[in-house]
């Protein structure tokens, strides 16, 4: 793959939505290899979550979708990509680079 890396911002990140359809399509494109290495994605959402918090719910997130053909590797390389920002609205983009 030839693509260039790129930061994904994704609002409402600890939400329904991202549960049940973003986190697992990410999921499958890293283990696709379809995502470029350097491809960072920021999560924002509104519980008040730490990143080991974070990482864990990302986990169950991954797990009820995947199931068995969930990979360590592969979700190890995944969970290092994101950056959680459980502050909601208040704290503007540009902190987070």
């Amino acid at each position: 793959m030839n693509a260039e890396p790129c930061t994904y911002v994704i609002y409402g990140a600890t939400g329904n939505l991202s549960r049940i359809k973003l986190m697992p399509a990410l999921y499958h494109l890293d283990a696709a290899n379809q995502l470029p290495e350097g491809t960072r994605i920021v999560a924002i959402g509104r519980r008040p979550w730490d990143q080991k918090t974070w990482l864990k719910e990302l986990r169950d997130m991954i797990e009820q979708k995947v199931k068995s053909d969930m990979s360590e590797h592969v979700f190890k390389r995944f969970s290092e990509r994101f950056y959680l920002r459980g502050t909601g609205f208040e704290t503007p983009l540009h902190t987070f680079y």
